[in-house]
């Protein structure tokens, strides 16, 4: 997941509920850090499942863009794994790509072939697999595979070159998929939606303000790519991760218009009737940030009083991510297991499990008869009050840093050079750091009565 632990919640109002959109029938779709290996996972354990299907982990990497060819008998493995599986759930399932990769040479043609070749190997497990297709996770934790500005070739090269070689690299992915398996769909977790339009935008504003992105922005050419060379029977989603965070149903409605109205000026003019035809949206629900199973006040579901509220607004926002996706929500999880049936933080797997049932029998039933207005309302005010303290860490980097009892409230991100904690408005509190080999200047921060955020609290690391 990205980091979106300080993004502001839009305020809460009165709850859309409207009909569902004739489309295929709306799915949940199982996806999280519990995420099994095709050998791990029964032809039992999916149908007594809530969920409609299932996101795989492959059993060879979950690194594949690499320079090394990865074994084509682990993948064959996978193949025989899933066809064991008797369920017609498989239907609505996926194999999930990480793109998490070391460094990265885009115009090395001889590591691309390698790479392409693995993943090709997914498409292939697939199909084969009775799958859907390939879920797609843009994010990246060891090296900015995305952002123009990290490459070591952007010397050599100009943006505009880069950018046409991410259309190529996409395209020839694309067709290799699809030699794979004919007409695959690729959801994908944020898309060409990701991408922040100013109004009035063009497309070539857009593409040079991407030069800057610090993040992602090689991927819009990519994606380009991608679409260009997809077949008329491909299909491609653009996943609405922000949903993560959403607590009105009108945000389901406004992130949907977006995806599939406006986003589209960040692809060519020539590419905008095939996109209105191929590209679908979807939704999704975060398990830990509403059930408080990170018990950190970084989350929104810190801030409500009990498990019966969080379930509520768990229920809403499926309910409402059903009623504006095309076909998938997709409901993610880190700090519980589907499959065994467990909970962090002395939750009890079925307040995890009702509130979705819940949110599909009313979906089904077409009203929303659950209203969390008012517990939302009054969580969001402390929420609202919450202070954030972060900064520099200075001298080292790459550290795996302990916050010791405030841990679930901390983080860091930026190869650990940046850090941040999250607290009650009002609250005193100490910041300790520890790593290993490690000291810190000065060792500890102590905050009193805390009301404002503070962005200059910074650490040297020696």
């Amino acid at each position: 997941m990205r980091w979106l632990l300080l993004l502001p919640l839009v305020a809460c109002g009165v709850f859309a509920v409207q009909s569902a959109p004739t489309t295929p029938a709306k799915k949940l779709l199982e996806f999280g850090w519990d995420k099994p290996r095709p050998a791990q996972l029964t032809t039992a354990q999916l149908e007594q499942s809530v969920f409609d299907g299932v996101v795989f982990r492959n059993g060879a990497s979950d690194t594949i863009i690499q320079p090394e060819p990865l074994p084509v008998s682990v993948f064959d493995q996978d193949i025989a794994h899933l066809q064991k599986i008797k369920s017609k759930k498989l239907e609505n399932s996926f194999m999930l790509l990480n793109v998490n990769a070391a460094a990265w040479d885009w115009f090395n043609d001889a590591t691309w072939a390698v790479a392409e070749a693995n993943l090709a190997q997914m498409a292939r497990v697939a199909k084969q697999g009775g799958l859907r297709g390939i879920l797609f996770d843009p994010e990246v934790y060891q090296f900015d595979l995305w952002a123009y500005q990290s490459q070591a070739q952007k010397s050599k090269y100009s943006f505009a070159q880069f950018e046409s070689k991410m259309r190529q690299r996409g395209a020839s992915l694309m067709r290799a998929y699809e030699r794979e398996y004919p007409g695959i769909t690729l959801l994908f977790l944020y898309a060409f939606a990701a991408f922040e339009l100013p109004e009035n935008a063009t497309y070539e504003s857009a593409h040079a303000a991407l030069e800057t992105d610090g993040s992602l922005g090689l991927f819009a050419s990519f994606l380009e790519g991608m679409l260009e060379a997809a077949s008329d029977q491909a299909v491609l989603i653009d996943g609405n991760e922000p949903s993560y965070y959403y607590l009105r149903g009108t945000d389901f409605d406004d992130a949907r218009k977006y995806s599939l109205e406006t986003a589209q000026i960040m692809v060519a003019p020539a590419l905008r009737a095939k996109y209105q035809k191929q590209m679908r949206f979807s939704n999704a629900v975060y398990m830990d940030g509403v059930m408080n199973l990170w018990d950190s006040a970084r989350f929104f579901g810190y801030y409500l009083k009990n498990n019966t509220e969080r379930g509520q607004l768990i229920t809403h926002n499926v309910y409402h991510g059903l009623r504006t996706t095309d076909e998938f929500v997709w409901v993610y999880g880190e700090n519980m297991d589907w499959w065994k049936r467990t909970a962090n933080n002395g939750v009890d797997f079925a307040e995890l499990e009702n509130p979705l049932k819940q949110g599909l029998l009313e979906f089904r039933a077409g009203a929303l008869t659950t209203n969390p207005s008012a517990a939302i309302a009054l969580a969001k005010t402390a929420f609202d009050a919450r202070v954030n303290i972060g900064g520099d860490i200075r001298g080292k980097a790459g550290l795996k840093i302990d916050f010791g009892a405030l841990k679930n409230h901390c983080g860091t991100w930026n190869n650990a050079q940046r850090w941040s904690c999250t607290q009650r408005g009002g609250s005193s509190f100490t910041i300790t750091p520890t790593a290993a080999n490690t000291t810190f200047d000065p060792p500890s921060k102590t905050y009193t009565n805390v009301t404002k955020d503070n962005w200059s609290s910074h650490f040297t690391a020696k």
